[in-house]
């Protein structure tokens, strides 16, 4: 029901993790960084992790029109 505002979200959301930065283990990384190469990465190895990532992605895009979705608000652009 709200395709270009999810759009939108994605690119917002895409932007926001890859430049939002903490210090973590001495060490400055973005959110993105984190999330693939602490998290995913070892677990899952460099393909999987990152196929991991893009449906981790994808999955916060629909969650977020879902919530859109079941509380009835349109967003018409």
């Amino acid at each position: 029901m709200n395709p270009l505002i999810v759009y939108v979200f994605a690119g917002v959301m895409a932007n926001l993790v890859s430049n939002i930065r903490f210090t973590w283990q001495g060490e400055t990384i973005s959110i993105k960084g984190f999330t693939y190469e602490v998290l995913l990465r070892p677990w899952a190895g460099d393909y999987f992790g990152s196929l991991l990532y893009a449906l981790l992605f994808v999955t916060v895009c629909w969650l977020f029109g879902h919530i859109l979705y079941k509380r009835n608000i349109y967003i018409k652009i």
